[in-house]
């Protein structure tokens, strides 16, 4: 039987960090978190999102590897966390208790030097490839799950945590970040679209120049360009050769072709806020709940 443990978020993040923190047991430990949620996506061709041939999926995999390390080394430089990779979209956290001025100019200015980095330097390493990159965000609860499946992750259930991801897979303007109508109707500079605004935080103009960090921004670009100069120093990986050295029984490397499938749980967004108007007794059912589910 399993036992279930809230703890802090500060405790579970040195928890995360260790690999083996995601191995089955029969202790499950969850915690909560307040702030802003917040993807951002960088959109390549299906040439190399599909790749048919090594070279182009080789490109996609180190894109991605780049905008992964450099992306967590910018959050770290605004006290933001990583807390899912998912393919060419990342999920961070921002601290935050409640929707201030303060606080989401702190989220702008995380936003702005971002999109201006992946610009700068993702952007040419992509060259054709390019499709843009746009970010969404939300501030609110979720309770933090981790979980063994698909190698490992942190399962965010709220819905301040599953908004943007949806809101970016209707479409974000290249170059902005959306927020909803609720948070960013009081910025200068927005233009609405439905129920949520986007904000230009790749080019500032007089109504926006106050969250452009250049600083920051700078830091941002040195980061990456740290980054790319490690990669420059490894040598170049070969997919089919480390398909081959991976199974001994094989005589040749073997193509194959596959399909991923996500999918979601109809109503439970509602379950959800329900257990948090209830309190702490209904919070732990709930991750009872999605830890038999997701077994």
């Amino acid at each position: 039987m399993k036992r279930f443990q809230k703890i802090s978020f500060g405790e579970l993040w040195p928890l995360v960090e260790n690999s083996g923190f995601f191995q089955p047991s029969d202790t499950v430990r969850f915690s909560d978190f307040t702030g802003f949620h917040v993807y951002a996506d960088l959109r390549l061709n299906l040439d190399l999102a599909a790749a048919e041939d090594v070279r182009s999926a080789m490109k996609f995999v180190d894109l991605l590897e780049d905008f992964t390390t450099i992306a967590d080394k910018c959050a770290a430089l605004v006290g933001a966390r990583i807390l899912e990779v998912q393919d060419d979209r990342i999920h961070f956290l921002l601290p935050a208790p409640d929707v201030t001025q303060a606080s989401l100019a702190s989220l702008l200015v995380f936003a702005s030097a971002l999109t201006r980095t992946a610009y700068q330097n993702l952007k040419p390493k992509a060259g054709n490839d390019w499709q843009g990159f746009s970010m969404a965000a939300d501030h609110g609860m979720a309770i933090l799950v981790p979980s063994s499946y698909g190698g490992g992750s942190i399962v965010s259930l709220g819905v301040a945590a599953n908004q943007p991801a949806k809101r970016l897979g209707r479409g974000v303007s290249s170059g902005c970040l959306a927020l909803p109508e609720r948070i960013g109707r009081a910025l200068s500079g927005t233009k609405p679209s439905g129920d949520w605004v986007e904000i230009d935080v790749n080019t500032p103009v007089p109504a926006t120049q106050t969250f452009f960090d250049d600083k920051l921004t700078e830091s941002m670009h040195q980061v990456a360009r740290g980054v790319f100069q490690e990669r420059g120093r490894r040598s170049n990986r070969d997919f089919a050769a480390g398909m081959f050295d991976g199974i001994s029984l094989a005589k040749t490397p073997v193509r194959t072709r596959g399909m991923c499938l996500r999918a979601d749980l109809d109503g439970f967004s509602k379950l959800v806020e329900e257990a948090f108007r209830k309190g702490p007794h209904a919070v732990a059912e709930l991750v009872r709940q999605f830890t038999t589910i997701m077994e």
